[in-house]
């Protein structure tokens, strides 16, 4: 009787925040780029700054399109975790009572959920950082910005460094 009180899962969450880790990584920094051109060439302010070069690394917030571009798909995999951990604990005996006694789910959430949510997010950290750092040297090329993953590259395209002979 009690299952049957509590709201069927939202498929349409889940599919929503599952979009956009389905598309390729050269689409969504595609988009993101685009979106920068079209807020240089119409002079719009982002971030009240304005209007950014979509490209380049001449001043500091012109790291603003490629943190974003690297960032979309890391946050949308962290919400679904939020999303996942949320509907498998709503089935458990405490939320069921906590419920049964008229507590509000969003109280239920920040107070008696948070610790397995932040328990969750942290132990995903390892695969976000993954797909961060797979998508990191496409982002700096495609946004010509010289960081850490034009370092990288560069150091094994380049030819001042010779290897120790013994």
């Amino acid at each position: 009787v009690l299952v049957g009180a509590l709201p069927k899962r939202n498929q349409a969450s889940n599919t929503l925040a599952m979009l956009p880790m389905s598309v390729p990584d050269v689409f969504t920094i595609s988009v993101v780029q685009f979106f920068a051109l079209y807020l240089f060439r119409n002079q719009i302010k982002f971030f009240g700054v304005g209007p950014i070069e979509h490209k380049g690394d001449a001043f500091w917030y012109s790291s603003l399109f490629p943190i974003i571009a690297i960032s979309i798909i890391p946050i949308f995999h962290m919400m679904v975790t939020v999303i996942k951990t949320i509907e498998q604990e709503q089935t458990k005996p405490y939320v069921l009572a906590l419920r049964g006694k008229g507590m509000a789910k969003s109280y239920i959430i920040r107070v008696h959920m948070r610790k397995i949510i932040i328990y969750n997010l942290l132990s995903t950290m390892p695969s976000v950082l993954t797909i961060m750092f797979s998508s990191l040297i496409i982002v700096e090329n495609v946004f010509f910005y010289r960081g850490m993953g034009y370092q990288m590259v560069n150091i094994f395209r380049s030819t001042k460094v010779t290897p120790v002979e013994s």
